[in-house]
């Protein structure tokens, strides 16, 4: 692809070879640069075979990110020269993205273990991708991933799948709002074999962050009628989840949340997609899980500090359910006088925000530091 009349960016996906059949269309690529075309706001032309299920789907993609971000996502005008009509589906199976994330791991269990019955996809393999969690330039933290999320699949009897790409190397410059598309670009390059492929989601309907690249709102626009992208797993709190995975010690041995750890495939335990999970694994009476480091107390809650009004409602959760269980833990009560304590902040905090401009203005800034200072004193 060349970007405003700079040298041609040169993106790729590779996996290995005999795994699949290449897909008669070119729709997962489209999928997965469109945001970065948006970007850049000029007059595409498409070369290459595009189904005209997935002619409709930019188009609508298009709208949908220029209604939530009009000053970052221009529409363009796409020519295509070869629109491909849609043809009969694929045979019944589903390829599920995968990344040992909780998420993930409830997405793969809920539909392996047959409690679902027929309301299950019919998982037919799982699909791990090298250059979106763990950086290209990191084998060997990417491997030790893989050898986790393998033995978690060889539990399922299930093969796992691996995938590397450069594109949020190369072409990403807002990963939180085009990393569905680049994802169901490359669930695409599969889709000669699957009907479709199951992504899991990251937050419920009752909770649901806009904008944000993968929703239930978002993904099924980036399928076509022979390949279908599935947002799976919405209608659970993360708490559920953790509920449906306890006594599934494949997945507790897989769980891999972390962005903040020592290395991209391990758990620091404090950030908070860390914490998120602790809270909800301590709900039943899980302190020391295989992937987390050290034992959660009282103290392990005492040092934590939701950054954001999201985590807030998070922990929220987990105290709500705590009371509901009827447990008498320690860590219990520390977390109710922090919530309580930090939604009284947050009730000053969101008006005073408004008034001086928020972050961009330095008094705020300065406001943040000073509360930032405080909390460690205390």
């Amino acid at each position: 692809m060349e970007l405003n009349g700079s040298a041609h960016t040169h993106v790729w996906v590779e996996f290995a070879e005999g795994l699949c059949p290449s897909p008669a269309v070119e729709d997962g690529l489209l999928f997965a640069i469109l945001h970065r075309l948006m970007e850049e706001g000029e007059p595409v032309r498409v070369e290459g075979p595009i189904s005209a299920h997935a002619v409709r789907g930019v188009q609508d993609l298009q709208e949908v990110w220029h209604n939530l971000l009009p000053r970052q996502y221009r529409p363009i005008p796409i020519e295509y020269s070869d629109i491909r009509p849609d043809q009969q589906a694929r045979p019944e199976k589903f390829l599920a993205a995968f990344s040992g994330g909780l998420d993930s791991l409830f997405t793969a269990v809920r539909h392996t273990d047959g409690k679902r019955g027929a309301g299950s996809y019919p998982v037919g393999a799982f699909l791990l991708i090298h250059g979106f969690d763990v950086p290209l330039d990191m084998p060997e933290s990417f491997a030790s991933l893989e050898r986790d999320c393998r033995r978690f699949a060889d539990s399922t009897g299930l093969p796992l799948y691996t995938l590397r790409t450069n594109l949020r190397e190369a072409i990403a410059t807002d990963w939180e709002m085009c990393h569905g598309a680049m994802l169901a670009g490359c669930l695409h390059q599969f889709a000669a074999s699957f009907r479709g492929a199951l992504v899991a989601s990251g937050a419920p309907y009752s909770n649901l962050p806009m904008p944000w690249g993968s929703s239930p709102a978002l993904d099924y626009l980036s399928g076509n009628a022979n390949f279908a992208i599935v947002h799976d797993g919405a209608g659970f709190l993360r708490l559920d989840k953790v509920a449906y995975l306890k006594d599934h010690q494949a997945a507790l041995e897989c769980m891999k949340v972390c962005c903040n750890g020592p290395a991209p495939e391990v758990n620091c335990g404090t950030c908070s997609k860390c914490m998120r999970t602790r809270l909800a694994l301590a709900l039943w009476g899980i302190y020391e899980p295989p992937t987390f480091p050290g034992r959660f107390t009282a103290q392990t809650v005492r040092d934590y500090h939701p950054p954001k009004a999201r985590e807030i409602y998070h922990a929220r959760t987990v105290l709500d359910k705590a009371r509901e269980m009827g447990l008498k833990e320690e860590w219990v009560d520390v977390l109710e006088r922090k919530l309580n304590h930090m939604e009284r902040e947050e009730a000053i905090r969101g008006p005073l925000r408004k008034l001086v401009g928020g972050g961009k203005n330095p008094l705020w800034r300065r406001l943040q530091i000073m509360r930032h200072r405080l909390r460690q004193k205390s």
